[in-house]
Order: C-alpha cells, then sequence, then structure tokens
C-alpha cells in the first residue's frame, strides 16, 4: 500500500510542459506533433486520433504512432496522415483531436491512469520563413550552397548561376559581384497549384559572424519592392504560369576580413483561393509588375458561379478550367442531396471519364476523410437502364467488383474508402451520405 501511494503524486502530476506543444502539417497529409511531458520518466501510450476508441486510428492501427525522441527531457512525438485520420475540413485546413494516456510501465504491462488531449489544428493560410545559405567563406572568396524551409507548409529557394536558371548554384564557385538567380516556390502536389497563392513580403540578405549584419534587398511597402542601390541589378519577378518568384542580385559582402556566413532569408504570406486573400494581396499589389494583368489570379472571383452556389460561405474547388465541384456535410438522401445541389444553381456531379472521375474523387476524400466514407452521391439512378438525373446519356461506369448489384438498390455513389474510386449502388433512402456538387461556367 505505501508503494502505491508514493505513486499517486507523480501519476497525476503529469502534463505538458507549457510552450513546448508544437506541430507540422504537410500537404501530402503527414502530421506530427511534438511536445515535452513532465514528469520526464512517465510512460505514454495509446495514442488515437479522432475518437478514442477509434479501430482504425488508433493504437495496434498503424495509422498513428507514439514515441519517445528524447529521454533525459521527456519529449515525445505523435505521428499520423490527416487523409485517413480523423480529420474534419477542407484540403486547405482542417482540425481533429489526439489523446494519450499516461501512466507507468510495469514489465511488459502498461498502467494507463488518465487520458490527454490536444486539439490539432492545420491550417494553411498563414506566414513563413524560407532561407538560404551561402556559408560565404571571406577569405577564399568561395560559397557553399545548402538551402532549406520552415513551416507546416513546404516552400523552397533554389539557387542557380545563370538567368534561365538550368544549373545549380550549389556547384559553381562564386566571388562578391556575381549575379546568383534564386527562385521561390511551394511543395504541393500539381492539383494544389491553382488553389495556393503566396508572395514574399520581404527578403533580407544576412551575416553571421563576429558581427552580425544585414541588408534588405527588397520590402513591400518601400520602392514598390525595388532596390535603391542599383549596382545590386537587383530584381523580383512573379512567373504567373507556374506561381513561382524570381530574384536575382549580385552577391556582396560587408567588408570584414575573417570567415562569415551568409544568407538570404524571405518572408512568405501564403493563402489559398477560397479564404484569406487579403495579405498576399496586398503584397502582390506592390511586388507583382504585372498586377493588373494578374488580378484574377490575386483577386479571384467567383470564377462565374451563380451567387446562390456562394450564399453560406460553400467551398468549391476548380478541377478544369469552369468545372466546379462541392462537397456537402454528411446526412442526405440521394433525392436531399440532388435538391442540395439544385438549391446551389449546380447538379449532382457524374464523372464522363476516369480522369474526371478521380479528379472529383480526391476533391470527395479531401473533405471525406473517415474510414467509412467517402460515401457521396454522384447524380446517377438505376431504373429498366442505368441514367444521368440530367437526362444527358450516360456513356461511363466504373463500377465496383460485383456491383451494381440491383435489387431495390438503385442510387450511386463512392462507398467506403477501401473500395476507392469506383461505383456502388445502395437504397436512395440511404440517409449517410455526402453529396458531390458540379457547376460548369
Amino acid at each position: 500500500m505505501k508503494n502505491i501511494l508514493t505513486l499517486l503524486p507523480a501519476f497525476y502530476a503529469g502534463n505538458i510542459q507549457p510552450g513546448t506543444l508544437t506541430s507540422t502539417c504537410s500537404l501530402d497529409g503527414t502530421v506530427q506533433v511534438d511536445f515535452a511531458y513532465e514528469p520526464a520518466d512517465m510512460a505514454l501510450d495509446y495514442a488515437f486520433v479522432g475518437e478514442s476508441n477509434s479501430t482504425t486510428c488508433g493504437h495496434g492501427s498503424n495509422q498513428v504512432s507514439l514515441s519517445k525522441i528524447d529521454n533525459t527531457a521527456g519529449t515525445w512525438r505523435i505521428t499520423y496522415n490527416r487523409n485517413t485520420c480523423g480529420f474534419e475540413g477542407d484540403i486547405m485546413m482542417a482540425n481533429t483531436t489526439v489523446s494519450f494516456s499516461d501512466g507507468r510501465q510495469s514489465g511488459s504491462n502498461f498502467l494507463a491512469m488518465r487520458r490527454q488531449a490536444i486539439d490539432v489544428v492545420c491550417r494553411y493560410d498563414t506566414f513563413y520563413t524560407v532561407q538560404y545559405d551561402f556559408s560565404l567563406n571571406k577569405t577564399l572568396e568561395e560559397y557553399d550552397a545548402t538551402a532549406f524551409t520552415s513551416g507546416g507548409l513546404q516552400f523552397r529557394l533554389n539557387g542557380f548561376s545563370d538567368a534561365a536558371r538550368t544549373s545549380d548554384l550549389s556547384t559553381e564557385t562564386l566571388y562578391s559581384g556575381t549575379p546568383v538567380y534564386l527562385t521561390l516556390s511551394a511543395v504541393v502536389a500539381p492539383e494544389l497549384v491553382s488553389q495556393l497563392n503566396f508572395a514574399p513580403s520581404k527578403c533580407v540578405f544576412r551575416k553571421t559572424g563576429e558581427i552580425n549584419q544585414s541588408f534588405t534587398l527588397f520590402e513591400s511597402t518601400v520602392n514598390n519592392c525595388d532596390q535603391g542601390f542599383t549596382d545590386l541589378d537587383f530584381s523580383l519577378d512573379f512567373q504567373a504560369s507556374d506561381r513561382t518568384w524570381d530574384i536575382s542580385y549580385r552577391l556582396f559582402t560587408f567588408g570584414e576580413d575573417s570567415a562569415s556566413a551568409y544568407s538570404i532569408e524571405c518572408d512568405v504570406f501564403a493563402c489559398y483561393t477560397a479564404d484569406g486573400m487579403e495579405a498576399c494581396r496586398a503584397v502582390a499589389e506592390q511586388c507583382d509588375d504585372n498586377y493588373s494583368d494578374n488580378e484574377d489570379l490575386w483577386s479571384p472571383s467567383s470564377g462565374g458561379l451563380p451567387a446562390e452556389a456562394t450564399a453560406n460561405g460553400e467551398q468549391w474547388t476548380e478541377i478544369y478550367n469552369g468545372k466546379f465541384i462541392h462537397i456537402s456535410s454528411p446526412g442526405l438522401t440521394f433525392d436531399e442531396g440532388n435538391a442540395y445541389c439544385q438549391n446551389l444553381g449546380a447538379k449532382m456531379a457524374i464523372p464522363e471519364s476516369t480522369e474526371e472521375n478521380e479528379a472529383v474523387y480526391a476533391v470527395v476524400r479531401s473533405v471525406a476523410t473517415q474510414q467509412n466514407e467517402p460515401r457521396a452521391w454522384l447524380g446517377v439512378r438505376l431504373a429498366a437502364a442505368h441514367y444521368r438525373v440530367d437526362g444527358e446519356s450516360l456513356n461511363y461506369t466504373p463500377w465496383c467488383n460485383g456491383q451494381p448489384d440491383r435489387g431495390s438498390q438503385e442510387c450511386v455513389l463512392w462507398w467506403e474508402v477501401y473500395e476507392g474510386s469506383c461505383w456502388h449502388d445502395v437504397h436512395c433512402t440511404y440517409d449517410v451520405p455526402r453529396v458531390a456538387c458540379e457547376y460548369s461556367s
């Protein structure tokens, strides 16, 4: 009894140390949560994402990992993928709850005492910093280039030795006065490029050594992002075709005799087309010399969507030029889903090719992320013949194995995630699914 009583204060003192909780969310879905737990010798186990009794995203599912990465500091890491575990939201903002138990390890047994919960929010319309290191040795006048990024959304600064940006800077020997060419890009999947906008608001050339010094190459609130020191041959150009920024200037030092480390550090505002464009637009208006020609990109309209399509904040994803997809909340029968789309001035989605089916399904899965989803209606019914709800000919039907099995199951949807993007039939009064709506401008 004495042994148990002496352990009780340690059991109930366990907690995440203030100021140590961080998370990183990548657009491939990977989420990493780090924190220091006190006391440092407390054991943690049984991590779950979403529901604490989840059989798909919890302990023993191979979908979520909980590991101790520093025994002395008591630092732990939880890793999972938001595309398959527990998240609600859209492709650019999502949230969930991560939970775990603390306790003591006794041989092979874990003695769980208390559950801890962490709210994790992944949001990508925010502020980031990207840096490029030159590591200049002044005496030898040589540069060894390396690059890294910080932030949940990944940005990259690539260095080149030529204006065409075909030769990497890392293999070159450079001197003061040598022109360098950098390209700032976002590391995202190709289908997300059209949804993401970003603009560098400031870039600073820094020296770290015995004396730290810096020089601002440009700032969005000064000189329209230009540089008054003309000998630098500074330029900043937005490439609308691939949504990247080109930066070029002549290298320089601060005249010191000792070896120093040099880098360029840029502040970047990132946001996507459905939300929060103000910061990006304000910076772009100053820094993009062709802003008037690119205004639709920086200040996107509804893309021709009718007013009722976005009246209540509905989010739409453009999969092709002029074709938009919206995914509803769950809880609709087939007929309710059909009426829902019509009330938005749209119709139920009806893919007409494998390429389009995969594109629409990707939008569905970006919203319907639970293991037993997507469960989303599409605009096809079965009668004496299969037909589309819009009255057009039905020429494309990627049925799942053994489907359609007909009977009274005459309405078509994407079923559970294990079946993928193939089609499944089910009772039309089934009231669990979402609906995929499409609008063509």
